[in-house]
């Protein structure tokens, strides 16, 4: 019994080891199956993985609505350099679902501002936006 879980755990450690570190979820794989692997490197902490399961939930496929996981695994993600995931932490924070329904475009104008420090496309144009809601100078 203990054998099958060794090999197991190897066997998840040489996905995360090969994981592509694509930021979108595999269209050719099934959802449990890409859900599953995407757990099994999450638990690595792999950083694509836990950017991929926070866009799972975003999207609801699956955790539907659970934008705080959602929120955790994109901070997973941030600090093993996946800078896209400040992106997404700062669309959490200025949509309001993390808050309910209230953003909170102090926090989501600082995540912006990481995402454009670290030079992620469309950081500029969000900041933009947000300091002209927010009726702040730009």
């Amino acid at each position: 019994c203990s054998c099958i879980l060794l090999a197991f755990s190897a066997q998840t450690q040489d996905f995360a080891n090969s994981y592509s570190g694509e930021l979108v979820v595999n269209e050719s794989t099934s959802l449990p199956l890409q859900l599953n692997l995407d757990e099994q490197a999450a638990t690595l902490d792999h950083g694509a993985a836990h950017y991929n399961l926070g866009v799972m939930i975003v999207n609801g496929d699956v955790y539907a609505g659970d934008y705080k996981r959602a929120l955790k695994h994109f901070k997973e993600a941030y600090t093993y350099g996946v800078n896209q995931s400040a992106m997404m932490i700062a669309k959490l924070y200025a949509t309001g679902v993390l808050n309910y329904g209230h953003a909170r475009n102090d926090l989501a104008l600082s995540w912006y501002q990481k995402a454009k420090d670290h030079g992620v496309s469309g950081a500029d144009q969000a900041i933009r936006f947000l300091k002209k809601k927010m009726n702040k100078p730009t």
